[in-house]
């Protein structure tokens, strides 16, 4: 009985341990589990929506409406990380109210390509001064008040523009310049190419100036007088592919096609399908591809995360991304050509 007695109180004891042991473990697992949902909580707050708002122009003409198509497309993607409010104005004070509107929310960045630069200079200085981080898109403001400025490089289309023209014609002839819009994006595509014809080609002659506002139109009219006026033209540089399309109806229609070759800018689908075409009359445009639209709000969401670009070790955006101005002709014309593209 006492044998008896003494194995029975230690299993007894021993299912004791067992028990606490149990109770010990379930408080472990119990412990881990709130942990867990507590770091849950952390991550939740952590990976929360990243606002950004965006400020562009109306479509005035395809380059722009291809400009919203591109940023609507890329803001679209990672949605469950980003939150972005894309609007559009149709002129520089409703542009300011919109961007007024957009500063009612708590934004991690904003994106604002300016209608006209000296009108949205003070709003672009008050989101600086709100520490919202600010990229600037294609149209230059009055102020360094920003943290990223991205755009083609417009100087250096008409720089690409005078080298290719110049190649062609054997560095002499009698060159058309089509000027656009009267704005800083047309002075820099003059002054690349007039400044390249100067220091490098002084027997190219610029017979002929004229503004073609970047409009088809606008640019058939101006052609249409200048062809009247000059018996002798080599080469045209249009500023705006857009206006190279109402050149080449000037030119054919007065039957001169074989005695010219135009060159555009902006990357038109129309211009490059004509490439495809086999169109001699137009020889080459250079790119200022509306693409930068949806690479605004790419570099917009590493703003927002306070991240650099990939592929490069600097932490931080830089505060210029100056897109390259390429050369397009019937030769490599396959690489930049996108049949779904609006432009």
């Amino acid at each position: 009985m006492k044998k008896f007695f003494s194995f029975s109180m230690v299993l007894v004891m021993a299912i004791l341990i067992i028990g606490c042991g149990s109770n010990k473990s379930t408080e472990k697992v119990s412990t881990d589990k709130e942990q867990t949902q507590s770091d849950g909580e952390e991550k939740t707050k952590i990976d929360r929506k990243y606002k950004i708002g965006v400020s562009l122009p109306s479509p005035a003409n395809q380059w722009v409406g291809a400009i919203i198509d591109y940023a609507k497309k890329e803001a679209q993607k990672d949605s469950e990380e980003f939150d972005i409010k894309i609007v559009v104005s149709d002129n520089p004070a409703a542009q300011v109210a919109a961007i007024e509107d957009l500063l009612q929310d708590e934004l991690d960045a904003m994106v604002v390509l300016p209608l006209e630069s000296a009108p949205l200079t003070p709003i672009c200085e008050s989101v600086y001064d709100k520490g919202i981080p600010l990229l600037v898109l294609d149209r230059g403001i009055a102020s360094d008040k920003y943290n990223s400025f991205l755009a083609g490089d417009n100087y250096g289309i008409g720089r690409a523009a005078a080298h290719y023209i110049a190649k062609e014609l054997g560095g002499k002839g009698n060159v058309v310049e089509m000027l656009g819009v009267p704005c800083e994006i047309v002075q820099l595509r003059s002054d690349g190419f007039n400044d390249t014809i100067k220091k490098y080609y002084p027997d190219i002659n610029i017979v002929a100036r004229a503004t073609g506002n970047f409009s088809r139109e606008v640019s058939l009219k101006a052609m249409e007088d200048i062809l009247q006026a000059q018996s002798s033209i080599d080469a045209v540089y249009s500023h705006d592919d857009e206006q190279t399309l109402g050149i080449k109806l000037a030119v054919e229609n007065a039957g001169r096609q074989d005695e010219m070759f135009l060159t555009g800018a902006g990357g038109n689908k129309g211009i490059y399908q004509e490439m495809l075409n086999g169109n001699k009359l137009i020889r080459a445009s250079f790119t200022y591809s509306p693409t930068m639209g949806g690479s605004a709000i790419r570099v917009a969401k590493k703003l927002a995360k306070g991240e650099g670009l990939e592929d490069t070790l600097e932490k931080e955006v830089p505060r210029q991304i100056i897109l390259n101005a390429s050369t397009v002709t019937s030769d490599n014309v396959k690489k930049f050509y996108d049949e779904d593209s609006s432009y």
